[in-house]
């Protein structure tokens, strides 16, 4: 995760914390099994590996034209 900023890794936590509370909160009430932890560990990790691939490959694109735009000056 080197190479995201800050506001991204700030909205990944964010993303993460909001996915756990939104399962708990949804399987609140029903007694808590294996399949409430799995929901959990693919729910979170998804979601945190979406973000990650969306923004490194955002900042890819944006390091490359940044690059790109230099050798033209």
């Amino acid at each position: 995760m080197k190479n995201l900023y800050n506001w991204q890794k700030i909205t990944i936590w964010v993303i993460g914390i909001l996915t756990f509370i939104s399962i708990t909160v949804r399987d609140f009430g029903k007694e808590f099994n294996f399949g409430y932890f799995l929901d959990l560990m693919f729910g979170i990790g998804i979601n945190i590996l979406i973000l990650w691939l969306i923004f490194s490959a955002a900042n890819w694109i944006y390091k490359s034209i940044k690059e790109k735009n230099k050798k033209d000056l």
